[in-house]
C-alpha cells in the first residue's frame, strides 16, 4: 500500500508540473509579444527624438581658437606641427598668428619642436 501511495504522489506531482509548465509557456508567449511591442515603440521614440534634436553646427570654425588651443600646452611647436594638429594651411597660419598675438604674447624663436623634435622656428604662448 505504501508503494501505491508514493506512486500516486509521483503521478500527481507530474501532473502538477505539467500544468505549471503549460502556464509558464503561455506567460512566456505573452511576455514575448509585449516585449516586441515595446522594442517597436522604443525604436519609434528614438526616430522621433532624432527629428526633434537640434542639428549639429558645422563650419565656421574659429581658426585662431584652434591654434591657441594647440599652443596652450606650453610646448613649443613648429608651423608644420601646428598645421598638422589644427588642419589649417601653413600659408594661413602667419595671418592667424598675428591675430592671436593681439590677445596673447606669442614667443617665437628657433629651437626644437616639441612634437617632431626638428630644429625649426617654433611658437608658444609666453
Amino acid at each position: 500500500m505504501d508503494v501505491y501511495n508514493s506512486l500516486h504522489g509521483l503521478i500527481d506531482r507530474s501532473h502538477q508540473l505539467r500544468r505549471e509548465a503549460r502556464r509558464l509557456r503561455t506567460q512566456t508567449s505573452t511576455l514575448r509579444t509585449e516585449m516586441s511591442l515595446l522594442v517597436g515603440a522604443s525604436a519609434s521614440a528614438i526616430r522621433r527624438s532624432r527629428c526633434l534634436a537640434p542639428r549639429r553646427i558645422s563650419g565656421g570654425v574659429d581658426d585662431s581658437g584652434v591654434i591657441t588651443e594647440a599652443l596652450s600646452g606650453g610646448i613649443p611647436l613648429c608651423a608644420e606641427c601646428i598645421a598638422g594638429r589644427t588642419g589649417i594651411r601653413i600659408g594661413r597660419l602667419t595671418l592667424l598668428m598675428v591675430r592671436i598675438s593681439e590677445t596673447f604674447r606669442i614667443h617665437s624663436d628657433v629651437g626644437l619642436c616639441g612634437a617632431c623634435l626638428n630644429g625649426r622656428r617654433v611658437y608658444r604662448i609666453a
